[in-house]
């Protein structure tokens, strides 16, 4: 997957109020989303690219951190967003398969 971020981005109109976890643990980033019940992991092969783990289910007993945040979560074309809320206003991540070249 390619990843990408957006300051302000426009929201869909779509999007549904979630409830996620993240994990962290070295060389991936997996995520439970409470509304769904569904956890999804990714291997980090560098800062815009993420490979699904569809074989990991939930994280390591031993993972360096974890957050759980509010979001909202929209999907447009073949682009899943998320929004994330800081300090400075929001900020989207937009997940998008990996362009074959």
């Amino acid at each position: 997957m390619e990843v990408s971020y957006i300051l302000n981005p426009v929201i869909s109109s779509d999007a549904e109020d979630q409830e996620i976890t993240v994990y962290y643990w070295p060389g991936y980033i997996g995520e439970y989303n409470s509304t769904t019940m569904v956890f999804e992991a990714w291997e980090l092969r560098g800062p815009t690219q993420w490979i699904p783990c569809p074989a990991i289910h939930a994280p390591p007993r031993d993972c360096l951190a974890s957050e759980t945040v509010l979001t909202k979560r929209w999907c447009q074309a073949l682009s899943h967003w998320s929004l994330l809320k800081t300090k400075e206003g929001s900020v989207a991540r937009r997940l998008t398969p990996k362009a074959v070249s």
